[in-house]
Parts: C-alpha cells; structure tokens; sequence
C-alpha cells in the first residue's frame, strides 16, 4: 500500500507535468501562428533551425522530466514510488530551466531575431562552471612540494618535530 507521501508527489509531478506541457504547446502554437499568419514574409531557413532547436529542447527535457516523474507499481497495481520529487535541482532543474529558457527565447523572438541568441548563455553557463568549479582549482591548486612555508609556519613545525623527538626518546 503506497504511502501519503508517495500519492502526493505523484499527484504534483502530474501537474508539474501538465503545467510545463501547456506552456510549450502554447509556445509552439503563438509562435507558428504568427510566424506563419501575420510574418509569413519574414520567415526564413533561420527561423525554421531555431524552431527546430526548440523543438528538440522541449522533446529532450519533457522527456527527462516524465521519465524521472515515472512512478513505481507493485505486481498487484499498488503505488509503491511517485516518481523523482521535481520540485528539487539536480538535473530536473536544469531541464525546467532548459524549457522556460526555450518557451521565452520562442516567444520573444516573435518581435526580433536577436532573441535567438541567448541560447548562446546556455554553453556561456557551462563552460564558467566547468572553469570555476573543475579547471580553475586543478591548475591553480599549488602542490605539497610546491607550498612555500612562512616564517612562523617553519617555526612552529620545527617546534612540533622536536617535541615528536623529545616524546619518542623516552
């Protein structure tokens, strides 16, 4: 028998879910419609890649997040698991994240193509994480042998070393 616990987060994945599917269903169709309907002149092969990348980021990252939010049931039917809680980061963080980014640049991009470019923030982030958090402090990390003693630091370790001598002599 599932728990409370398991029944609700089950219940808030599924409107999560559904919430997040109505924004990029609502995306898509205010996009094509006016890009086909009041813009058709204006809409270019260039247009249609960005579409078509949005696309794939709604697929990928709606995707993720149902596959996380899949709940688990016993042979007998019985709600075991409601799924990953998605209100937690982790990757399902960067997928709403990933979505709400697409449905404003799909969106804004209705009133100037440069809107595209803010994807372009999305390589910018990973590659300032990856050198704050992983490259930065692997190259500038000084070694053991590297490590210049001070003054008093040599004192005091010379200190502590002939204490060490003093106590094994007895």
């Amino acid at each position: 028998m599932a728990k409370a616990g398991a029944k609700k987060r089950l219940e808030e994945n599924r409107r999560r879910l559904q919430l997040l599917l109505y924004a990029i269903v609502t995306a898509n169709a205010v996009h094509l419609l006016f890009s086909f309907l009041i813009f058709q002149a204006k809409y270019g092969a260039l247009k249609w890649l960005g579409f078509a990348l949005t696309s794939g980021i709604y697929v990928v990252c709606y995707s993720g997040l149902a596959k996380a939010a899949e709940p688990i049931y016993s042979q007998n039917g019985e709600l075991e698991d409601g799924g990953a809680n998605l209100s937690i980061g982790g990757m399902t963080g960067y997928y709403h994240d990933f979505i709400y980014l697409a449905v404003f640049v799909q969106l804004a991009s209705l009133f100037s193509g440069y809107f595209w470019l803010i994807f372009l923030a999305v390589p910018a982030y990973a590659l300032y994480y990856l050198w704050t958090g992983i490259i930065q402090p692997y190259i500038f990390t000084p070694r053991d042998e590297e490590v210049q003693e001070s003054a008093a630091m040599q004192k005091r370790r010379e200190k502590l070393e002939r204490r060490q001598r003093r106590q094994q002599g007895r």
